[in-house]
C-alpha cells in the first residue's frame, strides 16, 4: 500500500498562518498526514478548504451537526459532518465517523461540565499539544461525537497516542483511532477536525 502524495502541511493551530491553499491541496495533506499518523488511506476533502478558508470565499452556511454515510463500491464508505459553515467528508474501509466543530471560548468549568469522566483527557490533550483549554476541550468532544456516531457508550476507555505531528493528536480506544487536527482560519474561530477509524 502506498501513501497518498504529499501535499502543503496544513498550519495546525496556533501557529502562524499558512499560505492560502485550494481544496485539493488541503486534501491532500491531510490524507498524506493521516496515513503518516494512523496507517491507512483516506480520501479527506474538506470545504470551504484554502487556510482553511480563502478570504475571498465566504464561508457556505450548513447546519450544525449534520452526519451522514454513504457506502461506495468495494466495500468503502463514506462519511460526512458538518457546522459552522465548513463540510468535512472522509472517504475509506471499515468503521469511520468524522467531526468537525468550531472553537469557542468557554470557561473551564463548562466545558470540564460538559465532558464529565473525559475531562482529564482535554487536559491532557492541552499538556501534549500546547494548546488553550477552549482547543483542546473541542478537540475531545469531537472524538466523543465519533464515537457516539458508532453508538458506543460514553464510558468508552480513552487514551492519548504520544504527539508525532504539531497540531496533530490520536486519541485510542482499543483498535479505533481518532486523529484530531486543530487548525486557524482567517477572520473565523479556529476548527477542529475529528476522523476515526478501526484497525
Amino acid at each position: 500500500m502506498s501513501a497518498p502524495s504529499t501535499g502543503p502541511a496544513l498550519q495546525p493551530f496556533p501557529g502562524h498562518p499558512a499560505t492560502v491553499a485550494g481544496p485539493n491541496a488541503v486534501s491532500s495533506a491531510l490524507a498524506a498526514a493521516l496515513y503518516e499518523l494512523l496507517g491507512v488511506d483516506l480520501t479527506v476533502t474538506v470545504l470551504p478548504a484554502g487556510d482553511l478558508v480563502p478570504p475571498d470565499r465566504p464561508a457556505a452556511r450548513v447546519a450544525a451537526g449534520y452526519a451522514g454515510r454513504r457506502r461506495q463500491l468495494g466495500g468503502a464508505s463514506t462519511v460526512r459532518a458538518a457546522g459552522d459553515g465548513m463540510t468535512l467528508a472522509v472517504t475509506g474501509a471499515g468503521r469511520l465517523a468524522c467531526d468537525v466543530a468550531a472553537v469557542r471560548p468557554r470557561p473551564l468549568a463548562d466545558w470540564e461540565r460538559s465532558l464529565a469522566e473525559h475531562a482529564a483527557l482535554a487536559r491532557e490533550a492541552m499538556g501534549l499539544a500546547g494548546e488553550r483549554h477552549d482547543t483542546a476541550a473541542c478537540r475531545t468532544a469531537g472524538v466523543l461525537r465519533c464515537l457516539r456516531a458508532l453508538r458506543l457508550p460514553a464510558s468508552v476507555p480513552l487514551v492519548i497516542a504520544p504527539p508525532r505531528r504539531p497540531g496533530w493528536l490520536v486519541y485510542v480506544s482499543g483498535t479505533l483511532r481518532v486523529a484530531t487536527l486543530a487548525c486557524r482560519r482567517p477572520a473565523l474561530p479556529p476548527v477542529t477536525l475529528a476522523i476515526l477509524t478501526d484497525g
